[in-house]
């Protein structure tokens, strides 16, 4: 539910916009390989628009980060949305000013996330490429 991505794909299924959403996770310190990731969403995206998919619904996807050289797509699973939530913390920004409006900023870590069996957080975190059908 925190997912830009997500939210943005979900707002064009719930107007009816066949849609998919692709996300690359990223370990800190690696570089992406953005041209092997291109491929392989291009790949990915033909195979779920020859997919049946019905109204309310959309595809979403979560790439591995995988060292550098590997050219072969890893193998692509169906899993279901982790539903343990992102740890975050929250820490108020200041004391608000004339319109007295207090701010909060969060601060999560992606790669603390729990991985359920069976979700995308495990399949993806186990260097695989994650799919799943999401419901508006």
């Amino acid at each position: 539910m925190i997912s830009g991505t997500v939210a943005a794909t979900r707002e064009a299924a719930y107007h009816g916009v066949k849609a998919m959403a692709f996300s690359q996770y990223v370990k800190r310190g690696w570089e992406v390989d953005w041209d092997r990731v291109t491929q392989w969403v291009r790949e990915l995206a033909l195979e779920r628009i020859a997919e049946p998919l019905e109204p309310g619904f959309f595809w979403n996807t979560n790439l591995p980060h995988l060292p550098p050289g590997l050219v072969e797509r890893p193998e692509t699973i169906k899993g279901v949305p982790g539903r343990s939530p992102l740890p975050v913390e929250f820490a108020r920004s200041g004391e608000g000013g004339d319109d007295h409006v207090t701010e909060y900023l969060y601060a999560g870590s992606y790669a603390d996330r729990s991985q359920d069996p069976g979700s995308d957080v495990e399949i993806c975190f186990g260097g695989k490429i994650s799919v799943s059908l999401v419901s508006v």
